[in-house]
């Protein structure tokens, strides 16, 4: 097939496919045009990736993965303050930065981005409302009402529900000697997000649908929601994306609608029906560390309420003046902020500077709040560690500077939550109130679970649940959808010490560990036990152990270095039920830092070939601790739990004691990590410090846990 053309008397002629591979040239050209155009206008940038001046897919799959919250942080730590991550994206952790882009100013409008929290195809609300204007219109009609200026009795509609989920708790999970039958773990996840539900819809509709009151997800409302998150969190990176998903075409089509019996529509739906029969109504308006950071909110709370400076429940100025439940409340929602997103804004012609870089119009400048809030910089050397005590420690004017930054994750000015002082008034509220009235203990503290961050955290999850989980575990990266066990006495106890109170603690469902320091006479069962954990070539290698039969040699070299050495620590944790040693850490805390002695691991009974590999392994990793600690630090040496037992808690007990004894002495810590327990030593501080391949059957990751801000290291002051 030709086509024709006549030119000045002259006919030409040319193949059709000729017009497609000059239309597929022309394509490519554009494209090519429009990505050299975009690279240029942030060359100056530094990028997060190859792929961030050309694509958005490389942003969308770490949102897809459920890492963005560790992702996230690193870029700042590499490039600075403001790092490229698309196209048009730059992304940065500096509050003063997101102050400017967020106060009262016009200029700044909302990126497309926000259009993924539209359900309705008729109408915006105020988080998809996107024009400076127009959303500074919309929150001015909202923002009595949530501030309670025009919602009389909003502080007592959320006591209704706190009342609830107390009644909750108390007759379906809480033990006393009144209690019969077998008694339920307590999810505070999903309990939590319960008593949210039912909170807004109160407020909102002036009924509560009875999340708490039938311990159910009604119209399965939540469990959609955690299905359906890490798409939506995906697609809201992606433009073109969203530009389907969330059009008004596809929502008519495919979204959610009153009509539906589950889901988000079932709930638009209920919501109709109340505001529907309101108007014709007429309606008018978590060992040592985690006891002692419990016991110190503990004795916050019962000195408030004997000196009867709290009501019943206590409202929410009570609560805000008692400072260490402020501290648990901001530390919380640092450590786990309810949400993650990029929130982008719009630069305004004919452009703008940041930090000595020209922005040029229609940039879209976002917030990396899980960079911002983890900044030593911002929050101290030990930003990753959960403790609350950081904000009681500082001046005001310094504690009110940290406040400030952490509540950048509601936004602010202009484009502020409109909920923040509700979601505060929860979070003061119920924390309170659940310690008030029960002791919490976690039941499987140290099993992972919903630790994805797909957007915000551990889906469903809400901010006030946040502050109960962060401040039982006391550590960073601990399941956010924990189960526990409530008893109305004292049963918060640290390692060493068992409870004879709570039944629950001796039926199996959480048995007693004892941990204690080990003794000659506990060698034999804890090296038993060490040869069970390892593999072969490891028990060659570092015990000298072919078989049990060298078992006694092993043990005598450990008796002797254990009395003759003063900086080697055993320590054990043994089952109370049966006596047995489940677990088992060997320390060594070098207060004069490490000796020169590289030898003195290597076993000298086995076959030269062995001892010379021995040696060998043994120089590799002893020069690389060395070079890395020159002066004092703490080094776990060896580590192992029973596998009948991993994951239930023994582990991490060997491990808060010797994190314990570092932040008591101020000194680094250091360990030789398998891969298996990386992130066991994570949760506790400890990072990836360098690879390191011992010998050609033997590798792993030297971490490290830096000093502890505010002590003397080797003579000299560490701030």
């Amino acid at each position: 097939m030709t086509s024709n053309q006549i030119i000045d008397g002259f006919v030409l002629e040319f193949p059709i496919w000729s017009l497609f591979l000059l239309f597929i040239l022309l394509a490519i050209a554009a494209t090519g045009f429009a990505t050299i155009t975009s690279w240029w206008k942030l060359r100056h940038i530094p990028a997060a990736s190859f792929w961030a001046p050309f694509t958005r897919l490389w942003i969308a799959r770490i949102t897809f993965s459920g890492k963005q919250y560790w992702k996230h942080r690193e870029w700042h730590q590499k490039y600075g303050p403001l790092v490229r991550i698309g196209p048009q994206e730059v992304v940065t952790d500096s509050p003063a930065i997101l102050r400017q882009i967020n106060a009262i100013n016009p200029s700044y409008n909302r990126g497309t981005y926000y259009k993924a929290g539209r359900f309705n195809p008729y109408h915006d609300n105020l988080f998809t409302t996107i024009e400076a204007d127009a959303h500074s219109k919309a929150r001015a009609r909202s923002s009595a009402a949530y501030s309670g200026r025009e919602t009389p009795g909003l502080e007592q509609r959320i006591d209704e529900q706190i009342s609830t989920m107390m009644q909750l708790i108390r007759t379906k999970y809480a033990w006393s000697s009144a209690a019969k039958g077998d008694l339920q773990l307590l999810d505070l996840g999903h309990i939590t997000n319960f008593f949210a539900t039912d909170v807004i819809s109160r407020i909102g509709f002036g009924y509560a649908i009875g999340y708490l009151q039938d311990d159910k997800d009604h119209y399965d409302f939540l469990g959609s929601i955690k299905r359906l998150w890490p798409y939506m969190s995906t697609i809201a990176d992606l433009p073109w994306a969203r530009a389907i998903f969330f059009s008004p075409l596809f929502l008519t089509l495919f979204g959610p609608k009153p009509t539906d019996r589950h889901g988000f529509g079932a709930l638009m739906g209920v919501a109709a029906q109340l505001i529907r029969e309101r108007m014709d109504s007429r309606e008018g308006g978590q060992g040592d560390m985690l006891e002692s950071l419990l016991n110190r909110l503990k004795s916050e709370i019962d000195d408030a309420t004997r000196n009867a400076r709290v009501s019943t429940p206590i409202t929410y100025a009570e609560g805000t003046q008692l400072s260490y439940l402020r501290a648990v409340v901001y530390e919380g929602i640092r450590m786990r902020p309810p949400l993650l997103g990029l929130f982008p804004k719009v630069v305004p012609s004919p452009g703008a500077w940041f930090e000595g870089h020209f922005f040029p119009a229609g940039t879209l400048l976002c917030a990396n709040l899980s960079a911002l809030l983890q900044s030593p910089e911002l929050f101290g050397r030990d930003a990753q560690c959960f403790r609350p005590e950081r904000f009681t420690e500082l001046p005001d004017e310094q504690r009110k500077e940290m406040e400030r930054n952490i509540e950048l994750v509601f936004g602010h000015g202009q484009w502020m939550c409109a909920g923040k002082n509700i979601a505060f008034m929860e979070m003061f509220k119920t924390t309170f109130e659940l310690f008030r009235n029960f002791d919490v203990e976690i039941a499987f503290p140290f099993t992972p679970s919903g630790r994805w961050s797909l957007g915000k955290f551990a889906i469903p999850i809400n901010i006030f649940a946040l502050c109960f989980l962060l401040l039982m575990t006391t550590i960073s990266f601990f399941p956010l959808f924990a189960q526990v066990t409530v008893t109305t006495m004292n049963c918060l106890l640290p390692p060493g010490i068992t409870s004879q109170a709570n039944p629950l603690l001796q039926n199996g469902h959480y048995p007693p560990f004892v941990l204690t320091r080990a003794t000659a006479e506990d060698m034999p069962d804890i090296l038993s036990l060490m040869y069970d954990c390892f593999p072969p070539h490891i028990r060659l290698l570092f015990m000298g152990c072919e078989s049990r039969e060298d078992l006694p040699k092993y043990q005598q070299k450990c008796i002797d270095r254990m009395q003759s050495d003063k900086a080697d620590v055993w320590i054990q944790v043994r089952d109370q039920a049966n006596s047995n040693v489940i677990a088992a850490a060997n320390w060594k805390i070098y207060i004069n830092g490490e000796p020169d002695d590289l030898g003195e691991e290597t076993p000298d009974w086995v076959p030269e070939e062995h001892k010379k590999r021995s040696e060998e392994a043994n120089r590799i990793m002893t020069a690389s601790r060395k070079k890395a600690n020159p002066g004092p630090f703490v080094h776990l040496h060896i580590c192992f739990t029973s596998p009948e037992y991993r994951r239930r808690g023994a582990g991490s007990m060997l491990l808060q004691w010797g994190v314990d004894v570092m932040d008591t002495l101020f000194l680094p810590g250091w360990i030789e990590a398998s891969v298996e327990g990386n992130f066991l030593y994570k949760v506790f501080g400890f990072y990836d410090y360098e690879k390191i391949q011992v010998l050609e059957m033997t590798s792993g990751t030297n971490m490290r846990r830096d000093v502890r801000s505010g002590g003397i290291v080797g003579g000299r002051s560490v701030p």
